[in-house]
């Protein structure tokens, strides 16, 4: 159900097909770090795609004792440091100037991860569904360009 959630909300096929790249990796991951844990899911009984990767964080997370706005915080921290670990790469910026940024940015992503975590308690039709038209068409629009760097 959430992953069916996830996908009606996430309208590039680019974004959905990295998200389970990412999440069947994360997923290989815990398995190795927690074998003990109970991970049988619906894609370990068939070749389905693999999960989507903020359901198998949020699933990792509870498997490790941890709450809700752990993961949140988790999620929400990756969305910012990616982006900062590329741009460090791609255009030569001093990454502790870049590091100063991410720990200038922390009070903001903590607020936006215990935001998230409140809407996670909620069912999953009525949680938002916020969008970036424009990046949802260049991260499809990426998967034609002849150089690709990253995986959108």
């Amino acid at each position: 159900m959430l992953d069916a959630e996830f996908e009606a909300r996430t309208p590039s096929e680019a974004t959905r097909a990295a998200s389970r790249q990412i999440g069947g990796g994360l997923l290989r991951l815990l398995r190795s770090a927690l074998p003990k844990a109970d991970l049988v899911t619906p894609w370990t009984r068939c070749r389905e795609p693999s999960p989507h990767h903020p359901l198998v964080l949020g699933a990792g997370v509870a498997l490790a004792g941890g709450a809700p706005e752990l993961a949140a915080r988790a999620a929400a921290l990756a969305a910012c440091a990616g982006p900062a670990s590329a741009a460090v790469r791609l255009l030569g910026l001093d990454p502790f100037a870049v590091q100063a940024m991410l720990a200038r940015l922390a009070p903001g992503i903590d607020e936006c991860a215990a935001t998230a975590a409140q809407c996670a308690a909620q069912l999953p039709p009525s949680l938002p569904a916020d969008g970036a038209p424009a990046l949802d068409l260049l991260a499809d629009y990426h998967l034609t360009t002849e150089v690709r760097l990253f995986a959108s």
